[in-house]
């Protein structure tokens, strides 16, 4: 999506950070209202609690900044100004600092669990020193992270503990039971009690920053190299993953094409009367990226098939 909006002419690109604020700054839709009873766009949030969603409180293009992570979209550069007022420029609030723990949590213990559950991370075959599957497992995590060869005990480590605590064996199938869906309750509590405690995250210094612990970290990291080496490089996911690729390019320009000829009815019907008032081009560029990116999977299939007539 980045390299599509640029393509188009869009200065700011696409980040799923900044897209994210500019949802609930600007998209999303709420009950609330200003003077007049009229519906104000956004959530209608509170500056501390749409700062503690600036993960990265920069703008794209920002000097001594992540090229590849930014926090807000020059359209809603007025409200991020008004969020940061009384915050040090380019300094996370400590909302923010405890979202990102949380986020990482919460992404590498859940989706290791749903892979596991729909057959696609054969953890419970890691058990056992001598498991072929964890010799492939550890063989690829230290390729994709050559650094961690310095520290390469302590990874194995990690490694071991979540293993040892996973509650299924090699030879017990996952059914989707109340009580296997239970162990894995009990297993994903465990981690997130652990990883959230007073000894994996403790608040430091006169602006209360965040500090992580080592284990902690490497723990989450680790858990993460699951989904590497089981979903995000797993070859057999390779062709539907270019087939989406090829949904969205084609999509994106249909859609892109359709806004700058003015049939705005190719749109859904949520996005016709906000592509039918924009009238920069960069702008247009701005909804059809928030078209394409706010449709699930599923919807962007059929979406695809409609426009091309295989529906």
């Amino acid at each position: 999506m980045d390299d599509l909006g640029r393509a188009a002419g869009g200065e700011d690109g696409f980040e799923g950070n900044a897209q994210s604020f500019r949802i609930v700054a600007s998209i999303a839709v709420s009950d609330a209202r200003d003077g007049e009873g009229q519906a104000i766009k956004g959530l209608n949030l509170t500056r501390r609690t749409l700062n503690g969603i600036l993960k990265y409180p920069w703008a794209h293009g920002t000097r001594g900044r992540s090229k590849n992570k930014w926090g807000f979209y020059s359209t809603e550069k007025d409200i991020f100004e008004w969020v940061r007022t009384s915050t040090p420029a380019g300094a996370r609030s400590l909302i923010a600092e405890i979202m990102d723990w949380a986020d990482d949590i919460t992404f590498a213990i859940h989706d290791l669990l749903d892979f596991y559950c729909a057959g696609r991370v054969p953890i419970d075959r890691c058990k056992g020193e001598q498991s072929g599957e964890r010799s492939h497992l550890t063989k690829g995590m230290f390729q994709r992270k050559v650094q961690w060869l310095r520290e390469k005990a302590h990874y194995e480590n990690a490694l071991t503990e979540i293993i040892q605590w996973f509650p299924f064996e090699p030879d017990q199938r996952y059914t989707g039971s109340f009580e296997d869906r239970a162990k894995l309750y009990d297993f994903s509590t465990v981690l997130i009690r652990m990883l959230t405690s007073t000894r994996a995250i403790r608040l430091e210094g006169a602006t209360r920053s965040v500090i992580v612990d080592t284990d902690a970290r490497r723990l989450v990291e680790v858990l993460k190299q699951f989904i590497w080496e089981y979903v995000i490089e797993n070859p057999d996911l390779a062709v539907p993953q270019n087939g989406q690729r090829v949904a969205v390019r084609r999509v994106f320009q249909e859609l892109l094409d359709a806004s700058s000829a003015k049939r705005f009815y190719l749109f859904p019907t949520q996005y016709q009367e906000t592509i039918s008032k924009a009238t920069k081009s960069e702008y247009r560029v701005r909804i059809v990226a928030d078209c394409v990116s706010g449709m699930t999977e599923k919807e962007l299939i059929g979406f695809y098939r409609r426009l091309l007539g295989h529906a």
